[in-house]
């Protein structure tokens, strides 16, 4: 994971790696493990927070109809 450079928090945040390596770090007894997580939980905190736009969510439509029976007689009225 040391070798997976990150340009922003959001690919550690989408992958939601960083909680096993918090825990990692918590209840390691060998030392190269812990230092590993420590490194790499300061890397991701430095990197910035960048905010993307969402992508649109695609609504299918499994009516026929596009108005309801009481929306057509309301507007036939």
């Amino acid at each position: 994971m040391q070798q997976w450079k990150v340009a922003n928090r959001s690919k550690i945040d989408d992958s939601k790696i960083e909680e096993p390596v918090r825990r990692c770090l918590e209840i390691t007894t060998s030392d190269a493990i812990r230092k590993q997580a420590e490194t790499l939980s300061i890397y991701w905190k430095e990197r910035p927070e960048v905010f993307r736009i969402p992508r649109r969510v695609h609504v299918v439509c499994t009516s026929l109809s596009r108005f309801s029976e009481s929306e057509r007689s309301e507007r036939s009225d």
